[in-house]
């Protein structure tokens, strides 16, 4: 069994398959001067390779990447819900934006192949939200 103490984000679906979310930091600023960007990878058993999972998002969500970088820099939190891959995360330092970050929820339904995004609400970095730091 893998080791995910080293702050991967770790999930597990009803059938077993797991789901691991992996930032990475990019050698050169991304076009919104993104620094790192993460991806998610899967596997069925302990004995498979990982193997990453599409990142396209549906056609119905291509406006909001007006609004958020497409995948995300950094990953709050990964949940199995009903039988669908569910990440959370905030854009904060998408220039158009400014003063107006929000969290965002991207379901993925693996018979597609691709991801829905979810505006879910603005953050608010002077009351109960904290300022996130870049990996």
């Amino acid at each position: 069994m893998d080791d995910f103490s080293n702050g991967a984000l770790h999930t597990r679906t009803r059938e077993g398959r797991e789901f691991i979310v992996r930032t990475v930091q990019l050698r050169t600023p991304g076009p919104e001067g993104q620094t790192s960007v993460s991806g998610v990878l899967s596997r069925l058993t302990d004995d498979d390779e990982w193997r990453p999972v599409s990142m396209r998002v549906r056609w119905r969500s291509r406006l909001a990447l007006l609004l958020t970088t497409w995948p995300p820099e950094i990953v709050d939190s990964i949940e199995c819900r009903d039988d669908k891959l569910v990440l959370r995360y905030r854009d904060p330092w998408v220039p158009y934006c400014k003063g107006s970050e929000y969290e965002w929820e991207a379901t993925f339904d693996a018979r597609a192949g691709k991801w829905t995004l979810r505006k879910l609400r603005l953050l608010n970095y002077d009351g109960a939200d904290a300022p996130p730091s870049k990996p």
